[in-house]
């Protein structure tokens, strides 16, 4: 019986790149119109805020409690402490960039 040969070695996973742009849109549909029995006394959109970082950062997951930032973000429309969450992340290595807040 001839000896089998060595399993072939994957690849080394390519590095991916150093940098990445993203464009965001926000386009604000909400309205008295839109939505006639649920609209707040005096609607508005709160100040966005977005951040680049690794896939083991979570400022929330589903079925887990969002961070106090992302809590405070949706329910009282604050970008801060999310700001400094992200910050923090960045400070640690785990995150690039925040923009926005």
């Amino acid at each position: 019986m001839a000896p089998t040969p060595p399993a072939a070695v994957p690849s080394a996973t390519p590095n991916p790149a150093a940098a990445a742009r993203y464009r965001v849109t926000f386009e604000a549909s909400w309205s008295a119109l839109s939505h006639p029995t649920d609209i707040p006394r005096n609607p508005h959109f709160s100040r966005l805020i977005g951040g680049t970082h690794k896939s083991t950062v979570k400022f929330w997951e589903s079925g887990r409690p969002a961070s106090e930032g992302i809590r405070l973000m949706a329910e009282q429309g604050r970008t801060t402490p999310l700001d400094t969450e992200v910050e923090a992340a960045i400070a640690a290595g785990q995150a690039q960039r925040r923009a926005g807040g």
